[in-house]
């Protein structure tokens, strides 16, 4: 069973779809909610309360400890407790849960050394934590020379154009404006580059990126796609994914480009064992003309998607980073609980 303190979401119907049920409490508009988060836990009696984020981690956690469930595990999916950026909402969340976490949870799920680390120092209880990576659907993610050629011809890209793509929601963490000045200085430098944006508020009525296109003189050359609901159909089409986000915890749609065999380029807080031999860069400053250059490295140096390395990359990574890891570590994990 899964309960959400929000309301209804575009995953409902998914879970549904595989026979879970699904609760929607919307404490935010109705906090009587929690009393029904009560009843539920109380009537269902569970063996494990696994609770995912901040605000669930408190509010799930003292629930289900009222209720008297006794193994409770958390999941933490922020890639730093100490991000200002955050609503002041949340960075209560995150000082509570750290003190909390001494008492409450029996485990603490992290996908990143990074995150486990940052959290730590941050005043959580270093003994609870393991560590389990998101993984990735091996059958969706894999380089589709078809659907790249259908991509290209419907946005007429040019025999030898090279597609630099991003995927991210609009946010001020993702930092766009890095991805734009990058792209100016690659168009000054031939036509060949071509920009694609894909990502929650990435449209062309979004003010912000139609003043950077327009500021940086990139009119025509780089398409806002907005929101796609499957990644895996546009990722084959790419030559290059970049990502310039200050602050990840596990970016999946890096691994899940890495894996269809897509070279990438990201800031330095995406985690390094994704990135094996050659498959890509990993940035330790914020310069757009540093990724600017690792674009042009990439093809110089003819790291092309479905190449043998890509290819050679993508199984190695395949290998620690696919949904049926992630279950097993998951399986192993409930099964350890007494």
């Amino acid at each position: 069973c899964v309960v959400c303190l929000g309301a209804k979401g575009p995953f409902t119907t998914l879970i549904r779809g595989i026979n879970v049920n699904v609760f929607h409490l919307d404490i935010k508009s109705n906090p009587i909610g929690l009393i029904r988060l009560y009843r539920i836990i109380k009537d269902l009696s569970p063996d494990v309360v696994h609770t995912w984020m901040y605000h669930a981690d408190i509010i799930g956690g003292l629930i289900a400890k009222l209720a008297g469930v006794k193994n409770l595990i958390w999941s933490i999916h922020n890639s730093s407790p100490t991000d200002l950026r955050y609503a002041s909402g949340s960075r209560i969340a995150a000082f509570c849960s750290a003190k909390l976490s001494y008492v409450l949870p029996r485990y603490i799920l992290s996908p990143s050394a990074r995150t486990t680390d940052l959290h730590i120092k941050y005043g959580y209880a270093a003994s609870k934590f393991v560590e389990i990576p998101l993984g990735v659907d091996l059958s969706k993610f894999i380089f589709r020379p078809n659907l790249r050629d259908t991509f290209r011809q419907k946005h007429m890209v040019e025999e030898g154009g090279l597609v630099i793509g991003m995927i991210a929601r609009y946010h001020e963490q993702k930092r766009f404006p890095i991805f734009f000045e990058m792209a100016h200085i690659l168009s000054l430098k031939s036509s060949r580059y071509h920009f694609i944006l894909v990502g929650d508020g990435v449209t062309y009525e979004n003010d912000d990126l139609i003043g950077m296109i327009k500021h940086y003189r990139l009119d025509g050359r780089v398409l806002l796609l907005g929101e796609v609901s499957d990644t895996s159909s546009i990722l084959s089409s790419f030559d290059v994914l970049v990502s310039t986000s200050m602050a990840e915890s596990f970016s999946l749609i890096l691994l899940e480009a890495l894996i269809t065999g897509i070279p990438c380029i990201a800031s330095e807080s995406a985690d390094p064992q994704f990135f094996i031999s050659h498959n890509g860069f990993r940035l330790s400053d914020a310069d757009p003309g540093a990724y600017a250059n690792a674009v042009m490295m990439i093809d110089e140096n003819a790291m092309m998607p479905g190449s043998e390395s890509a290819i050679n990359n993508s199984h190695e990574l395949s290998a620690k980073f696919s949904n049926k890891v992630m279950v097993k570590r998951y399986n192993y994990l409930y099964g350890s609980l007494q």
